[in-house]
């Protein structure tokens, strides 16, 4: 079979993106998941949660929330201005590694700095931009049923052709895309950057043995935090502990969708079983339970209020540290989660698409099913 060039699939990869882009991601329950799971309803795959690296590049990357940490080799150390090319792109589940020459920099510049630009212009810029830019390689943390056909799998083998399997840890599979020297286009580049992104590509034998599988994380873990709520009043771990199911909110002040929600769930609160908690945490507030410090206090009045006009009677916590294994999770607003009374996830979180009373009494007999099932 005739491979195609790197410039088709570059085009194949964008067309994808903005198809992915144009999509409402959904979040939704699937009873196969595990607890550490998201649910892409879009496209069908599990997503991990990810950590993006904070040490720049040194000779380690970690990603505790994927169970994967890379050794870098020599060359790809460094955070002088020679290395400014090279760009490490966490996403859930999935690590890029991009080379990003000068010129395409020139032209992310010009997007910052003209302003009167049409939209189209614009769209064509970033069009060139990303057409300039040489991805390296990828490492996928995903499910191992998916690892043969899941979309993000699909995607990389149309944008590189050698794939490795790095292994297998529990319900994950480890895999490492790249392509060989002379597969890359170096149109775009100078002499010096040539010679920078040689020494790079030279060396992804040295990277894929330096990919290295850890203990996962457990994003969303709820077995011990401390908390204040917005009236000063401590909530901790224990008031999970005390039913068979406790229901979750995650939202924020700023977010329409949030606000929207709250009377519903103050109308859920009654109507649920009495073996039901309900909590919520508003994640743009933050209040130290030990220094008793806070911070967001231009949003507490704001979040007091709403709190109030939607009848709310069940426990509001601000967030801090001991809750950003819980937070995290929020990746859009409202989010529910569910969990058992030893602070587990019940399947992954999920944004409802439909936030009436009926349709979240229905996730929360579907989640109780689920619990049954489990237990």
């Amino acid at each position: 079979m005739k491979k195609i060039c790197r410039e088709e699939r570059l085009s194949i990869m964008k067309k994808l993106c903005l198809l992915l882009l144009a999509m409402v991601l959904l979040l939704t329950a699937c009873n196969g998941a595990s607890d550490n799971l998201f649910y892409n309803y879009n496209n069908g795959e599990y997503e991990t949660s990810y950590e993006p690296p904070t040490n720049g590049f040194g000779e380690k990357l970690e990603f505790p929330d994927d169970g994967l940490t890379i050794m870098l080799p020599d060359t790809w150390q460094g955070e002088s201005d020679r290395y400014r090319n090279l760009e490490v792109e966490p996403q859930p589940g999935r690590i890029d590694f991009v080379f990003t020459p000068d010129a395409a920099l020139a032209l992310l510049a010009r997007l910052d700095d003209e302003y009167d630009m049409t939209d189209d212009e614009r769209m064509m810029l970033w069009s060139d931009f990303e057409a300039m830019r040489i991805h390296i390689a990828t490492v996928l943390v995903i499910g191992v049923e998916l690892a043969d056909a899941g979309i993000h799998v699909l995607e990389a083998r149309e944008l590189f052709y050698h794939e490795v399997v790095i292994g297998d840890q529990g319900d994950y599979r480890y895999l490492f895309f790249y392509d060989n020297s002379d597969d890359y286009d170096r149109e775009h580049l100078s002499a010096e950057e040539r010679e920078r992104f040689n020494g790079l590509i030279d060396t992804l034998e040295q990277l894929q043995s330096g990919i290295a599988m850890t203990e996962r994380t457990i994003p969303g873990d709820a077995t011990n935090f401390s908390a204040l709520t917005l009236d000063g009043e401590g909530i901790d771990s224990h008031f999970i502990q005390q039913y068979r199911m406790t229901v979750v909110l995650l939202w924020a002040t700023w977010n329409e969708e949030s606000l929207d929600i709250l009377p519903n769930m103050a109308q859920l609160q009654p109507q649920l079983p009495d073996d039901v908690g309900l909590l919520a945490i508003v994640t743009d507030i933050f209040k130290d339970v030990e220094q008793n410090g806070s911070q967001g206090d231009e949003f507490a009045a704001v979040a007091a209020n709403v709190v109030a006009a939607a009848g709310i009677e069940f426990p509001v916590l601000a967030g801090n540290a001991s809750l950003f294994s819980i937070m995290e999770l929020g990746r859009a607003f409202p989010t529910l989660l569910f969990y058992n009374r030893d602070g587990q996830l019940l399947g992954p979180a999920i944004v409802p698409p439909d936030t009436s009373v009926a349709a979240l009494l229905g996730l929360v007999d579907d989640r109780l099913v689920m619990l049954g099932a489990v237990g």
